[in-house]
């Protein structure tokens, strides 16, 4: 599925967004995605996907944590991250991630607010 948001920005926020054009959000309508800088300059997304009953949903910082992890890299490894999501959206996504990437020693976090 492509929700067709516009890309543009650096390489970090257009896979920000691309994460979010990939999305599953049926149910809240609340499309987001986040990407993940490494120092290394390697980039990690995660999309939002949401099934019926909420749960498991998975939200988009989990999925890029997931691929970090899966990958071999550890979370201190983070320099940059961007989410991705509509501004008045059901489901706001920042907070949480904000607060969870923070607590992990990121503290250069972006959004990019789509329409």
């Amino acid at each position: 599925q492509n929700h067709g948001f516009p890309v543009s920005g650096d390489a970090l926020s257009q896979a920000a967004i691309e994460a979010a054009n990939r999305c599953h959000a049926p149910y809240s309508h609340s499309p987001s995605g986040v990407a993940l800088e490494l120092k290394d300059g390697t980039i990690f997304s995660g999309s939002y996907a949401e099934n019926a009953a909420f749960n498991p949903t998975l939200p988009p910082l989990q999925g890029a944590l997931n691929l970090l992890s899966l990958n071999g890299y550890d979370y201190q490894d983070i320099q940059r991250a961007i989410l991705a999501e509509i501004a008045d959206a059901p489901l706001i996504q920042w907070d949480a991630t904000a607060a969870t990437l923070k607590a992990l020693g990121c503290t250069t976090i972006d959004r990019v607010l789509l329409a």
